[in-house]
Formats: structure tokens, C-alpha cells, sequence
């Protein structure tokens, strides 16, 4: 993990906290959740309070429904366990494979339901895992589909934002305003393409991204010519004719 981040100042909303600098956890109320993996969207967390993998998780067990910065993501996919309410099962959703505590692909799952559809779960209404009760299901499995694999990685992942209405919601010149799904009213900034950063006005902002002498740049750098080293190399050049021409000159040679 990276030191850097177990370092960071983040406000309360936003705030981790590390054991050993090397697990970062996510506090949110009087809850630490461990963060599996960043998104530019949110985080992957695990489950509170587990000191080992379960297969299939109580209904109960992740009680953090949303608040004005964090949300359930719609990205997750759920399995879902002894349910005795068929119809919730969704048999697109089934050809998802359910990865294992240790991260390898396992079987598909028996009765597959992603967030996406919200037909029986509602991020607007803040519903927790624990609605899946009505249809008679015991427990459940979480993962997301990260970007070119095949295989999920398990846990909850949580959608991130700031307040709308709120005084730091502005966007910084070259990003673009990015309406959150699982925040209400929520929204994030977005560094358009050729520009890095975090987007927000009183933040970090955009810096113009670029390739400088075979090397990644930001900012001012990409804006500098090169014409103080071509200056440079040209008077090397003039000084190396001069002293050429004395040398013949007089004889040095």
C-alpha cells in the first residue's frame, strides 16, 4: 500500500487511519472498514469486524447504509443464499463468477443479483443489504468486476461525493461536473482528457498532463520550450568552431 496515502490529512468525512502504515482503514461513524482497493469513484472496503473470509455474509453484517459523502455503489453484484423468492434472481447476472475468500474464481453463483438493477434494492431510498430479507434470503456474497478481468474481488464498494449544495461542490477549470449514483444530490469533479488531478476548484484542480523528453510531466512543465537548451547547445557549438579555428591559427596543432 502506498506510504503516502497511510499519511494523508483527510478531513473528517473523508478520513483513514492505518495500522502499522500498511492497512488503511475508512472510518465512517463509529466504523472502520479496511480498503481493498481505490476507485476514482470509491472504495472497495471489507467487511466490519471480520477476522476471517466468510463464503456468504449475514444480512446484518454491513450496517452502514449511506450518508452525504458515501453510498453502496451500484457496481456491486451480490450472491445471494437460501432465498426462497426465486424471482429475485436475475440469470444475466448468474454468469458472474464468485470469487473466493483467497481472491481465485469460484463457482457461479446459485441466485445472482446486481445492484445495477434496483428493482428490489433502491440506492435513492438508502436500502442496506438487509431488504433482501423480504424475498427469504439468509445471507450473502459481495463483489465488483474490476476493469479487464473476468474474476470480482470481494467486498462492498462504497460511492464517493461531496454535497451538492456545499461550499467546496465547485469544479476547477478543464473538469467536468459528475453527478454521483448512490449520493444524493452528490457530486464529484472529473479532470478532462490531457489533465490530472482531483478537480475541484479548491482543491488540487487540473494540471495539464503530457510526455517531456520521454518522461510523464504536469503542469508548467508541459508549456516550456525547449529553446533555452537548443540556445545552449548552439553556443557549445559556436565555442567548440572558435577554438578550432584559434588552434589552427597559431599553430596549436
Amino acid at each position: 500500500m502506498n506510504q503516502s496515502i497511510c499519511n494523508s490529512s483527510l478531513s473528517d468525512a473523508f478520513r483513514v487511519s492505518c495500522i502499522n502504515s500498511t492497512s488503511p482503514f475508512l472510518n465512517i461513524g463509529s466504523q472502520s472498514y479496511q480498503i481493498l482497493h481505490f476507485f476514482s469513484d470509491g472504495v472497495l472496503v471489507d467487511f466490519p469486524n471480520t477476522t476471517f473470509c466468510r463464503q456468504y455474509n449475514d444480512l446484518k453484517s454491513f450496517g452502514f447504509n449511506g450518508n452525504d459523502y458515501f453510498g453502496i455503489s451500484r457496481d456491486n453484484i451480490l450472491g445471494l443464499y437460501d432465498c426462497e423468492d426465486s424471482s429475485l434472481c436475475k440469470p444475466d447476472c448468474e454468469k458472474n463468477i464468485m470469487p473466493r475468500c483467497d481472491g481465485s474464481a469460484g463457482s457461479y453463483p446459485s441466485c445472482c443479483y446486481p445492484l445495477s438493477d434496483h428493482s428490489a434494492w433502491n440506492a435513492d431510498k438508502r436500502d442496506g443489504f438487509s431488504v433482501f430479507s423480504q424475498f427469504g434470503c439468509r445471507g450473502f456474497s459481495s463483489w465488483v468486476v474490476l476493469p479487464g478481468n473476468q474474476v470480482g474481488k470481494r467486498g462492498v464498494k462504497l460511492e464517493w461525493a461531496v454535497p451538492g449544495n456545499s461550499t467546496i461542490a465547485s469544479c476547477a477549470a478543464n473538469a467536468d461536473i459528475i453527478n454521483a449514483t448512490s449520493v444524493g444530490s452528490g457530486i464529484r469533479c472529473e479532470c478532462q482528457d490531457g489533465y490530472v488531478g482531483d478537480g475541484f476548484a479548491f482543491g488540487g484542480g487540473c494540471l495539464k498532463s503530457c510526455i517531456k523528453e520521454g518522461k510523464e510531466a504536469y503542469g508548467k512543465t508541459c508549456y516550456s520550450t525547449s529553446h533555452g537548451r537548443r540556445k545552449t547547445e548552439i553556443l557549445a557549438g559556436l565555442y567548440s568552431v572558435l577554438v578550432t579555428v584559434i588552434s589552427i591559427e597559431f599553430g596549436m596543432f
